[in-house]
């Protein structure tokens, strides 16, 4: 479990980003950005981090930070799958 992951080491960032994506597959984008923020916060470089947070501002119909994101993930060198930028994109 995540939760008990981030206990351990707090410092940690994938385990954030980990958890983060569960909270997405379960509709709570509201946890998964406390998380991604949490993980952003501990290292600013983390692209998979940024793309999570896309999701899942995308998830709240918040676009525009949503597209903000996708664009930082990939300038720290992300690959966004065609399919996901053509969704994401299309809001």
């Amino acid at each position: 479990e995540y939760t008990q992951v981030i206990d351990i080491d707090p410092e940690y960032g994938y385990a954030y980003v980990n958890r983060a994506v569960v909270y997405n597959v379960i509709s709570q984008p509201d946890k998964a950005i406390e998380d991604l923020n949490k993980a952003i916060e501990l290292d600013n470089n983390n692209a998979l981090a940024w793309y999570n947070r896309a999701i899942s501002y995308n998830y709240k119909k918040e676009y525009k930070k949503s597209l903000q994101d996708l664009k930082k993930a990939e300038s720290l060198g992300f690959v966004v799958p065609a399919e996901v930028r053509k969704e994401l994109e299309s809001n």
